[in-house]
Parts: C-alpha cells; structure tokens; sequence
C-alpha cells in the first residue's frame, strides 16, 4: 500500500489533452501522440503550464506527507524480536 509517486506537470496536462490529441493525429501510434505532445508542451507558455504546475506541488507535498506515514507505519515493527 505504498504511496505512488505523483504525476509530473507535463503528465498532468497529458491526461488532459490526450484524447484531443489523439484525435488531431487520427490513426497515430503512441509514439507519434507523445512526439506532439512533447512539441506541443515546450511551446506553452510558462502561464499556461502554471496550473499544472502549481498542481504538480501540491501532489508532490501530498506524496511526501504519505510517504512519511507510510515509512512511519512500516518501519514501527522492525528491530523487535
């Protein structure tokens, strides 16, 4: 049950784009998906990645908390015995 590592900002955002890119490529493999996502990224502004950016944080400070009680829950019974 250990916490997964969140989603970077650029990841963020491709979940929320995939299906619109997808459907500017038509039959495109994944590979070419990811090859105009990535294009697509690095011409966004730095306002527009903001959102995904500022949620990226916020997950990753999420993450750290759970991993610390994670950590803390699982490592409470070694040494014993």
């Amino acid at each position: 049950n250990e916490p997964k590592k969140p989603q970077s900002s650029f990841f963020l955002w491709l979940n929320a784009e995939r299906v619109n890119l997808a459907l500017a490529l038509g039959d495109a493999k994944v590979s070419e998906i990811g090859k105009l996502a990535g294009i697509k990224w690095g011409q966004m502004t730095d306002d527009d990645k903001k959102s995904y950016e500022e949620e990226a944080v916020k997950l990753s400070e999420q993450y750290k908390l759970a991993k610390v009680g994670y950590t803390r829950e699982n490592s409470a019974g070694l040494g014993r015995g």
